[in-house]
């Protein structure tokens, strides 16, 4: 059959085929559904950093999907970038955006395999611009031996982050005859298998709230995207708006629309994660302007003990809202010494995982559009990006599809934003997430 007579449902089918024998692809559970489409996430990567590099090499290397380039960490008489003694290598990858990682693949250096010992991986929503900044995020893996060309890494329950590192530590820091210098990292590929966790609705909140906050701090360093900025209430001796007193403080996030909600993430400031004690997460449709406005909507989630620097809120079923707190319940309300005021709320960010409850179709000159509707026939061309322009050029074009955002199935994940031509209609169906565009 030709291209140009299959449906893109069939499109996408294949697709996932290929990607299945490409890129190692499994089927998870995940949020109680039974099974969900793995991606290589790495290849699409923001960008891919590393400690060192020799002037052959480039960190691109370690992700680019080509099992032909070799990702190698500087050593004494070839340094591209950074130290001749970068005794510790690392290479870390900041995903297109917040994903669920459910298997991590090694390809190692054939031959060279036993220079990767007691390598660590590690997946959070941490920046990396160091190594010290590497170790912030979560351990998921610690090598305990060598091991061969490939290697599998199964997640299980599955991990959610936004950046995924993998360092060497041979502590082999001397020349070895016949073998070079084993505290290297040279790896053909890394791959990082999961789907987008969501979009984080956070950074696009209309506007953000808080019971309080210190002078040097505002609302909005709750959900910036920034983990370097601290969002932190008001205490006795530094009040930049609200109470000296505010002993039950709370930041509230009015979403830009209502969505589906199925994950929250608090990145707690480390070394005061004791300060958030009984804490609550609350979603709904009332707005929030004070403390006992916040009440008004759904709890979602009740700290019941001290949680570690980044704490994750699985929500299932999802929950549906306009406006997410986080409000602390601290009962310490007196200066403790060497601890502060341990009452204050103090995060580097809240984010909020989900899709928007409706689908937004964007209008275009020229025609109709329904969403949540798919168009089956034959495609002229898909996936493509800008399929309204491709149907515009095209004397034969009656339709087009987009994927939104808010797709519910995961095997359209990969292609977010991006859509079909058609000339026929020969079905219509639903599918949420979707929108169908008709020439009027």
């Amino acid at each position: 059959m030709a291209k140009s007579q299959r449906s893109h449902h069939q499109v996408v089918c294949n697709t996932a085929s290929l990607q299945l024998l490409l890129w190692a692809i499994v089927l998870f559970a995940f949020l109680g559904r039974t099974s969900a489409l793995s991606v290589n996430l790495a290849p699409s990567s923001q960008q891919i950093v590393a400690s060192s590099y020799t002037t052959w090499s480039k960190p691109s290397y370690a992700a680019d999907g080509n099992d032909q380039t070799v990702f190698h960490s500087a050593y004494p008489g070839d340094v591209g970038s950074g130290s001749a003694n970068d005794f510790t290598p690392f290479v870390g990858l900041q995903l297109a955006q917040l994903s669920t990682i459910n298997k991590i693949v090694i390809l190692n250096r054939l031959g060279a395999e036993d220079r990767l010992q007691n390598a660590e991986v590690r997946i959070g929503t941490n920046s990396i611009t160091n190594s010290s900044s590497v170790g912030r995020n979560a351990l998921v893996w610690k090598q305990t031996a060598t091991q061969g060309a490939v290697i599998e890494i199964n997640l299980n329950p599955p991990v959610t982050g936004l950046w995924v590192s993998l360092q060497n530590f041979n502590p082999a820091t001397t020349y070895v005859p016949s073998k070079g210098y084993q505290f290297v990292l040279d790896i053909f590929d890394i791959q990082v298998l999961g789907v987008p966790a969501g979009v984080n609705l956070a950074l696009s909140s209309q506007q953000i709230v808080a019971s309080s906050q210190t002078t040097g701090s505002q609302p909005s360093y709750a959900s910036d995207g920034n983990d370097q900025t601290l969002f932190h209430s008001a205490y006795p001796g530094d009040v930049g708006s609200g109470s000296a007193n505010d002993f039950t403080p709370f930041v509230g996030l009015q979403l830009a629309q209502l969505s589906t909600i199925n994950k929250i993430v608090i990145l707690n400031r480390p070394g005061f994660e004791n300060r958030l004690q009984n804490a609550e997460v609350r979603i709904g449709t009332d707005a929030i302007t004070n403390s006992s406005s916040v009440g008004r909507n759904a709890l979602v989630w009740k700290q019941t003990a001290t949680q570690g620097a980044v704490i994750e809120i699985n929500l299932n079923p999802p929950v549906t809202g306009l406006w997410v707190s986080l409000q602390n319940f601290n009962p310490a309300t007196t200066l403790i010494p060497s601890k502060g005021y341990p009452f204050v709320l103090n995060i580097f960010e809240i984010q909020v995982l989900g899709v928007p409850a409706g689908t937004n179709c964007p209008a275009v000159p020229g025609f109709n559009v329904t969403p949540d509707i798919d168009i089956m026939g034959p495609d002229l061309a898909g996936p493509i990006y800008n399929p309204d322009v491709d149907c515009k050029s095209r004397w034969n074009c009656s339709y087009f599809m987009l994927v939104t955002s808010a797709i519910t199935e995961s095997g359209y994940f990969p292609y977010i934003n991006m859509g079909w031509t058609k000339s026929l209609r020969t079905d219509t169906i639903a599918r949420p997430g979707m929108c169908a565009y008709v020439r009027s």
